[in-house]
């Protein structure tokens, strides 16, 4: 699938004109998480409370205090790496209670928050939904977890938002 440039905000945001606000790519440890690293901390708490305010209200799929509270452990823990004077931890031990299946859920959240606000068309966006949806992937037969359940049903919700 080709890159798709963003399009203009279409969901409101309560007088709220700024689009999130993207940073220099960091080095990472965990290069699973490097698309969250592009979205500041005031960005992803940002776009789950429009998720929350737009989208989970007429789609409660998660439970959105859970995943303000994975938000609060990623940042922590990466800016712990970052920005100490500290020699660096890696950010996977910095984050022993925060699951995969948690961090996926953030990143839809976050994802379907910016296709939405892109009006279906966001490159991020995008991105991190086809890499979460690259780890849902399991063989016919196995059973999924309840978390992979929920997470196929918000990356469901992402192919409406982009119109697939």
């Amino acid at each position: 699938m080709p890159p798709r440039s963003p399009a203009p905000a279409s969901l409101s945001t309560r007088g709220n004109c700024n689009r999130t606000q993207m940073r220099e790519e960091p080095c990472l440890v965990n290069s699973s998480q490097k698309l969250l690293w592009l979205i500041n901390r005031a960005g992803a708490v940002r776009l789950c409370d429009l998720y929350e305010r737009e989208i989970g209200s007429i789609y409660p799929v998660v439970d959105i205090s859970e995943v303000k509270q994975t938000l609060g452990s990623l940042y922590s823990g990466y800016e712990a790496t970052n920005y100490s004077s500290r020699p660096p931890v890696p950010v996977v031990e910095a984050l022993d209670n925060v699951v995969d299946g948690d961090i996926n859920t953030f990143k839809l959240v976050v994802a379907i928050t910016l296709l939405a606000e892109g009006g279906g068309r966001h490159t991020m966006g995008e991105a991190m939904c086809e890499e979460v949806q690259q780890q849902l992937v399991f063989p016919m037969g196995r059973l999924g977890e309840l978390k992979d359940v929920e997470n196929m049903a918000l990356l469901s919700l992402s192919f409406y938002f982009m119109n697939d």
